[in-house]
């Protein structure tokens, strides 16, 4: 602790002021107080602590410097999400706008400022839209995997049509017939279309295309 006294009224007040705690029943605490040499302490206003505001060393950015730099770089990370997109790369635009979404959420400001919000809005639909990409890319790898091959197609305009699948096992079917999976999956691959030169597949909730084996 240590207390600058440079004046008989600094003191004197000091001594006031503790001495009235005690008689109050409280413990002197002289930390409590800052007394400065050029201002004269009134004994009788001790009680309201002085609070000395420290210098911050020079002011820095404002409030709506920060949120503009911010909502730049937001608009920057959603920018890089989109070309992403464009070139198929569904996973780096979802980590991309996660980053995004952190930053604009991390700031104190975020919930009272609409134009952080809408840049938020903007990202969500651009990392829903990877998503949606990365699940169909996801399911055509999952069809693939399953090899099946068209060995041949009798597409009639009107009538029954079939499709000849060569693999797994080689077996006739019509639209609304179910394809082989492996045992234990929970996957479904129905025949949705039978149409000249090739089949449409449902699986997974996307259609698949296959086509004659050359």
């Amino acid at each position: 602790m240590r207390v600058t006294i440079c004046t008989l009224s600094s003191a004197l007040a000091l001594a006031w002021g503790m001495a009235a705690q005690a008689w109050a029943g409280q413990a002197p605490d002289p930390n409590d107080f800052t007394y400065r040499g050029d201002t004269r302490r009134d004994p009788f206003t001790y009680f309201t602590p002085q609070v000395t505001k420290e210098d911050p060393g020079g002011k820095g950015p404002s409030t709506t410097q920060l949120i503009n730099d911010l909502k730049i770089k937001a608009d920057e990370i959603n920018t890089s999400v989109l070309k992403l997109l464009k070139e198929g790369n569904a996973k780096g635009a979802i980590e991309a706008a996660d980053t995004g979404l952190n930053l604009l959420t991390s700031n104190p400001k975020f919930s009272d400022n609409t134009t952080l919000q809408g840049i938020y809005d903007k990202l969500s639909l651009s990392k829903k839209a990877a998503e949606r990409m990365l699940f169909r890319q996801d399911a055509e790898t999952a069809f693939k995997n399953l090899h099946y091959k068209l060995a041949g197609v009798i597409a009639r305009p009107e009538g029954r049509s079939l499709a000849i699948i060569g693999s797994p096992k080689g077996r006739t079917v019509q639209k609304g017939d179910e394809l082989e999976v492996p045992q234990g999956s929970t996957d479904r691959a129905v025949v949705d279309e039978i149409l000249p030169g090739r089949i449409i597949v449902r699986f997974r909730n996307y259609k698949m295309e296959l086509t004659l084996t050359q």
